[in-house]
C-alpha cells in the first residue's frame, strides 16, 4: 500500500531525502545571468570499482549577441544530496547556481539514495536508513566525488558540451546532510589520522554540517584550508536516525582555524529547509520561501567571491548580516 501524504513513512522521506575582445587567457565565465540552462540526465560508470552513479548535469548557456569573443569557461560546483535522497535533490540552488553561470552536477550515489527505502515496506524503512550509515558507504560517497571529477575532466577533452568550457581549476562541492558529512571529508577532514582529502576542490558549502561533541574537532579539522560556508538552523535535526544536535552543527565551523569561514543559522529552520522540501506540511509555510531565497542569496554570493575572485560578492557576503536580519544569525572569520 501506498503511503498517504502526511504519514510518518513521508514524513521520514521529506527528513532525509532530503549557471568584447579577444584574449590570450581563458577567463571565468562573467557573473551575468546566462539565457538557459541544459538539464542532462547520465549514467557515469567507474569501471575500477564496477560503480554507476547516475548524475544530473546544470548546464548553462549563454547569449552569444551579449558576450562575444570570450573564451568563457564556466567554474563547476559538484552536489552531493542527504541519506535517502538522488540527483533530483537540492534543485532550486543547482538550478540558481548554474543560471548565474556555473556548471552543476547533482551526484545519486548508490547504497544511499532512494534505493534504501523505495519499495520496502514502511515498518522497514526506518533500519534500511540507518544500516546505510556506515563508514563504508562514508568512504564511497567520497571517492563517489574524486572519481566525478576525474570523469569530467576526461570527459572535457573529447565532449563537445565540456571541450574548452569548463575552468577545472576552480571546482566547487556542496552536499546536506550525509552530503555535508561527505564535503567536510572531501576538504579534509581526518578519522582515526587518516583523510580522502580532494586538493581539486577549492571551496565548499555544507548543508547541516557537524560533528559529535565528544570527538577532536580541533584535530580533526586541523588539515582543512579551503573556504566553506556552514548553513545550518535552529531547529536543523533529524531524530528518526543516528544525528548530531543544532549545537553540534556548528563545530566544524568554529574548529576550522584556515582560510574564510561562513556560518549561516536560520531562526526555527529545520533539517529539510536545506534539501528544498518543507519538512512541515501544514498551516503557513511561506518561511520556507524566505528562506530559500536567503540561501540562494547567500550561497552564490558565496561561489562568486570564492571560484571567481567577484571582489563585489566578496563585499557583499562579508555583511550578508543586513539583508538577513532578524531571519536568523550571519558568521564569518577570516583564518589564516
Amino acid at each position: 500500500m501506498k503511503p498517504r501524504i502526511g504519514s510518518p513513512f513521508l514524513a521520514l522521506l521529506t527528513l532525509f531525502a532530503i549557471s568584447a575582445t579577444t584574449s590570450a587567457e581563458p577567463k571565468t565565465a562573467p557573473a551575468t545571468r546566462p539565457a538557459t540552462v541544459t538539464i542532462a540526465r547520465e549514467a557515469w560508470t567507474d569501471g575500477a570499482r564496477n560503480r554507476t552513479l547516475p548524475v544530473k548535469i546544470y548546464l548553462p548557456t549563454i547569449d552569444n549577441d551579449n558576450i562575444t569573443n570570450f573564451d568563457i569557461r564556466w567554474p563547476v560546483i559538484f552536489v552531493s544530496y542527504g541519506l535517502g535522497g538522488s540527483r533530483e535533490g537540492l534543485t532550486y540552488v543547482a538550478t540558481h547556481w548554474a543560471e548565474h553561470g556555473f556548471v552543476v552536477i547533482t551526484l545519486q550515489h548508490p547504497g544511499t539514495d532512494d534505493s534504501v527505502w523505495r519499495g520496502k515496506p514502511p515498518a522497514d524503512v526506518l533500519k534500511a536508513l540507518q544500516d546505510a550509515i556506515s563508514v563504508v558507504n562514508y568512504k564511497l560517497r567520497c571517492e563517489d566525488v574524486r572519481f566525478a571529477i576525474d570523469h569530467l575532466a576526461e570527459l572535457a577533452k573529447t565532449d563537445d558540451r565540456f571541450t574548452d568550457k569548463l575552468d577545472l581549476d576552480h571546482i566547487g562541492l556542496a552536499g546536506h546532510s550525509f552530503g555535508a558529512q561527505t564535503v567536510q571529508g572531501i576538504v579534509g577532514q581526518s578519522f582515526a589520522g587518516r583523510t580522502l582529502k580532494d586538493d581539486r576542490v577549492k571551496a565548499a558549502i555544507a548543508f547541516s554540517p557537524g560533528v559529535k561533541a565528544d570527538s577532536d574537532a580541533k584535530e580533526a579539522f586541523a588539515n582543512v584550508d579551503v573556504p566553506i560556508f556552514h548553513f545550518t538552523g535552529t531547529k536543523d535535526t533529524a531524530p528518526l536516525v543516528r544525528d548530531l544536535t543544532p549545537d553540534e552543527r556548528r563545530i566544524p565551523y568554529d574548529n576550522i582555524v584556515h582560510n574564510d569561514q561562513y556560518l549561516l543559522i536560520l531562526k526555527d529552520g529545520d533539517h529539510a529547509v536545506f534539501n528544498g522540501t518543507p519538512q512541515r506540511r501544514v498551516g503557513d509555510t511561506s518561511h520556507y520561501e524566505q528562506w530559500h531565497e536567503l540561501i540562494k542569496d547567500a550561497s552564490l554570493l558565496f561561489w562568486k567571491a570564492e571560484l571567481t575572485g567577484d571582489a563585489d560578492a566578496k563585499r557583499s557576503l562579508d555583511a550578508f548580516d543586513k539583508p538577513l536580519g532578524d531571519a536568523g544569525t550571519f558568521e564569518h572569520k577570516s583564518n589564516p
